[in-house]
């Protein structure tokens, strides 16, 4: 049995999908690649794929994570070009490496992630920048979160680590015009604590009085308890 930890893109292809259509799409890639995929046991058998961290619908990444298990031995080259090869336009494993295995899931690996929101702005960059010095000096901001059983309170300030922005230009991977900005965003994110890039997007929307519009969401990085 091998244990391989994926890393792979999501883009702008397929941003708006699922991730229980994420799934799907790795379950037949790795069918039709003929990849000798371990089953779990039970009456229901599902193939071994295990995600870091759903990423929410209409956000690309440069950095997520899935732990699929073989039968057998597998070289991780070998996985890379077999799967790529089946894998859609828009989700590519860009590397892969054999884990030992353990009694945690990747899922309560996830410490942190780190994101890049694309946004316009009617002001100077300064501005914004006075914008989100005020939201980091504040040990307290609510914002309404949508749950399964409705609407609920909760303070997003702790979860927030770092915050910064920068002028936009062509050669970055949003590709905004120049006039843009993107909002450079780290927060807690996985099982324990985890902050939603679109509920930290709506915040500074409301921080800037409408004057900031958050246009895309990027994800460039889950960082990993062991990194």
């Amino acid at each position: 049995m091998t244990i391989l930890r994926c890393k792979y893109t999501r883009g702008e292809e397929v941003k708006f999908i699922s991730h229980l259509d994420l799934l799907r799409v790795f379950e037949r890639a790795i069918r039709r690649a003929g990849l000798p995929i371990e089953h779990s046991a039970g009456y229901n058998p599902r193939p071994k794929i295990v995600f870091a961290l759903p990423l929410p619908v209409g956000v690309t990444s440069d950095g997520e994570y899935a732990d699929i298990t073989l039968a057998g031995e597998y070289s991780s080259d070998d996985f890379i070009r077999t799967l790529n090869a089946e894998l859609p336009q828009g989700i590519k494993l860009t590397a892969v490496e054999s884990i030992t295995q353990s009694k945690h899931s990747i899922m309560s690996e996830v410490e942190s992630a780190k994101y890049e929101l694309k946004a316009d702005y009617e002001g100077q960059i300064e501005q914004v920048r006075e914008i989100i010095s005020a939201i980091m000096s504040k040990h307290d901001i609510i914002v309404e979160k949508n749950t399964g059983s409705g609407t609920k309170s909760i303070n997003i300030r702790p979860l927030i680590k770092e915050m910064s922005v920068r002028e936009q230009n062509s050669k970055e991977i949003l590709r905004c015009d120049k006039t843009g900005l993107v909002i450079d965003l780290h927060v807690n994110a996985g099982s324990r604590e985890n902050l939603r890039p679109d509920l930290a997007a709506n915040m500074l929307e409301e921080m800037s009085g409408g004057s900031l519009r958050v246009t895309g969401i990027h994800r460039k990085q889950l960082l990993l308890v062991q990194s």
